[in-house]
């Protein structure tokens, strides 16, 4: 699968946050073979945190 930027994407796999499967958002691949989420968790947390990151494998498109 080939995702591309702005394409929505659900997370189906997070062994370091459990809470996000499930949740759909905005892609953002990252040029390094990884995929950053937007908008799966409130916008405070990912300030101060950094938006949360993903390989495609853990991702499906919604």
């Amino acid at each position: 699968m080939a995702i591309k930027k702005r394409d929505q994407v659900t997370v189906v796999s997070s062994p370091d946050a459990p809470g996000l499967v499930g949740r759909t958002g905005e892609a953002w691949p990252t040029g390094d073979g990884r995929v950053q989420v937007d908008g799966i968790r409130d916008p405070h947390l990912d300030l101060a945190l950094g938006t949360p990151t993903f390989t495609e494998d853990q991702l499906r498109q919604a």
